[in-house]
């Protein structure tokens, strides 16, 4: 976490502004790790797809 990430972060900024500051500074979204993961032999496509499925469901509760 950088300091703009933790600025926003205490000034309770919207998720989309934490978002957009996280992926300047270099964040990579849970699937695009995941698909490295995968071509690199890590992981299956199937775990992916279950793992980022409970990370969308844990979000929107």
């Amino acid at each position: 976490m950088d300091n703009t990430i933790r600025e926003l972060a205490f000034k309770l900024a919207p998720v989309a502004d934490l978002r957009k500051a996280a992926l300047a500074a270099g964040m990579r979204p849970l699937v695009a790790d995941g698909r490295l993961k995968v071509i690199n032999g890590v992981t299956t496509p199937d775990e992916i797809a279950r793992v980022s499925q409970v990370a969308d469901d844990q979000s929107t509760a």
